[in-house]
């Protein structure tokens, strides 16, 4: 994992440090938690997520925590999305091998603990959408998107969602109109 700061009078790209990670992870996507120094990575090739203490000055990551959330053996891809709600205490992490939304519990800390997992409704998760108590799954294989409603846990409610075609869902922006 590389950190990098922006020059803001050049807008020019300045390294600032490299991460090594596990050999052929693959890191995919990263949240920042909303109030900590505390960020998390999924993984394309080791269905894991990691949380690392960051430290802005020097763009060093430290890692806290890796939690395996699938399957090791399987050699396709794994991870497409990981989106982390405002409170900062639940992940959400998008496996395309098993067709799952895996529902992680986090602190300010960095520590993760597997709090479920549901059904993406479809096929091939690639793509996650925060907005408030909902969560919006892009199937990119199946090609439609998911809303699902959060119960007070923060899980997704699956008895209680409602779905869209999509030629091709990859990713997701809201407009308020």
């Amino acid at each position: 994992i590389i950190t990098f700061h922006v020059d803001t009078g050049s807008g020019k790209l300045i390294e600032l440090q490299k991460t090594d990670t596990a050999f052929n992870t693959a890191p995919r996507y990263t949240v920042f938690h909303p109030e900590t120094d505390i960020v998390f990575e999924n993984n394309e090739n080791w269905p894991g997520i990691c949380s690392y203490r960051f430290d802005a000055e020097t763009g060093s990551l430290e890692q806290v925590q890796s939690l395996l959330i699938g399957d090791e053996s399987y050699s396709r891809p794994n991870a497409s999305d990981l989106v982390l709600n405002e409170q900062g205490t639940m992940l959400y992490a998008a496996l395309r091998h098993t067709d799952e939304i895996v529902v992680i519990r986090t602190d300010g800390t960095g520590r993760m603990e597997e709090a479920g997992r549901v059904s993406c409704m479809g096929k091939g998760p690639r793509g996650l959408y925060l907005d408030g108590n909902r969560l919006f799954c892009m199937n990119q294989e199946s090609g439609d998107i998911v809303c699902f409603e959060l119960n007070e846990q923060g899980m997704p409610d699956t008895e209680h969602i409602s779905a869209a075609q999509a030629p091709l869902a990859a990713n997701m922006t809201m407009l308020e109109v």
